[in-house]
C-alpha cells in the first residue's frame, strides 16, 4: 500500500494546483472577453477594479500576509522578518482593495506632471520601489533557510511577482506607440502580468503556511506523548 503524502506535501501540491487553476480560469475569461466579447464585460477583466477576479489577487495577497503574522506572533525566531513582510504584504493587500497607487500615480503623474495618462498605472514600480525590493529581499532570506521543498515555492512566487512588474512597461511602449487597451498585444500582456501576480501570491501564501506548519511542529510534542509532569 502506497504511503499517503506528509501534511506539509499535501499543503505544497494544493497551492500549485490553487495556483493553476486560479490562473487558468482568470486566464480564460480574459481572453474570451478581449478576443471573443470585445471587452465588454468587466467582471471577466482581470486589470479592472471591484470584480471577483481582482478580489482573488487582493485575498491571496492577505492570506500571505495573515500568515506571515501568525508566524511573527507564535514563533519567536527571526520575528521581525515576518512582521516586516506581514506589514509589507498586508499594505499591498490594502492598496489592491483601495486604489492607492492608482491615486498617488495619478496626482504625480498626470496632474503634477503632466504626462500622458497611460504612464498613471504604470508608475507604481517606481513610488513603491522601496517596499518591492524590501519584500523581495526578506523573501530570498527566508527561501535560503528553507527546506527545499517550501523554497522552491517562494522563489517561483517571488519569481512570478517580479515577472508581473518587469512586464508592466511593455504596455506603457504600446499605448506610447499608439497600440490601444483590448488589442491583441495588450491581452496578451496584461494576461501575464495578472495571471503571474495571482500564481505568486498563492505560491507565496502557501509557503509561509507550510513554513508555519514545520514552525509550530518543531515546538509541539510528538502525537500521543503526554506533557511533562510538574515537580511536587
Amino acid at each position: 500500500m502506497l504511503a499517503r503524502p506528509d501534511p506539509l506535501e499535501r499543503l505544497l501540491r494544493l497551492g500549485v494546483a490553487f495556483a493553476f487553476v486560479g490562473v487558468a480560469i482568470q486566464t480564460v475569461l480574459h481572453l474570451t472577453n478581449n478576443l471573443v466579447l470585445d471587452g465588454d464585460v468587466e467582471s471577466f477583466d482581470p486589470d479592472a477594479e471591484h470584480n471577483a477576479l481582482a478580489w482573488a489577487s487582493a485575498s491571496a495577497t492577505f492570506a500571505a500576509a495573515y500568515v506571515a503574522l501568525v508566524r511573527a506572533v507564535l514563533v519567536p525566531q527571526s520575528r521581525t522578518r515576518y512582521l516586516l513582510i506581514a506589514a509589507i504584504f498586508g499594505f499591498f493587500s490594502l492598496d489592491d482593495a483601495i486604489e492607492i497607487h492608482e491615486q498617488v500615480s495619478w496626482n504625480l503623474a498626470v496632474e503634477t506632471l503632466g504626462l500622458p495618462s497611460y504612464v498613471q498605472g504604470r508608475l507604481f514600480a517606481v513610488i513603491y520601489l522601496p517596499l518591492l525590493a524590501g519584500a523581495g529581499f526578506l523573501l530570498w532570506r527566508i527561501a535560503r533557510e528553507s527546506p527545499a521543498r517550501i523554497r522552491v515555492h517562494i522563489q517561483a512566487g517571488l519569481g512570478l511577482l517580479v515577472l508581473a512588474v518587469l512586464v508592466e512597461p511593455v504596455t506603457l511602449i504600446w499605448q506610447s506607440q499608439g497600440v490601444g487597451a483590448k488589442s491583441v498585444p495588450d491581452t496578451i500582456e496584461v494576461g501575464i502580468e495578472e495571471g503571474a501576480e495571482l500564481g505568486g501570491w498563492i505560491l507565496l501564501a502557501t509557503a509561509l503556511t507550510g513554513l508555519l506548519y514545520l514552525a509550530l511542529s518543531a515546538s509541539s510534542p510528538p502525537p500521543g506523548t503526554a506533557p511533562p509532569r510538574s515537580s511536587p
